[in-house]
């Protein structure tokens, strides 16, 4: 498979995400996986529909707030693998 991201991505380590899906206000915790200047990777027990508008937290030495929008959600193990592109970084 073809690599298909565009910015290097810095992997996390003990990272929690605190999620909150912006439609319907459901919040939710996951463990971040990676995180690039554009996207964010975390597993999570709950699975957010694709083009899910979402706000998120993580939460590790410095926390970074940001809105992401889902592109990928795939069973897990213990629950799914979620990725999407950021936007708003604060």
């Amino acid at each position: 498979m073809t690599e298909q991201r565009q910015a290097d991505r810095l992997t996390l380590e003990e990272t929690s995400v605190e999620v909150i899906d912006v439609e319907s206000g459901v919040e939710f915790m996951g463990s971040a996986t990676d995180v690039s200047g554009q996207g964010l990777s975390f597993t999570s027990s709950m699975e957010p529909p694709l083009g899910a508008d979402m706000k998120v937290t993580l939460k590790g030495q410095k926390n970074l707030s940001a809105q992401m929008q889902v592109t990928r959600v795939k069973a897990a193990n213990q629950g799914f693998e979620v990725a999407g592109t950021l936007s708003r970084v604060r």
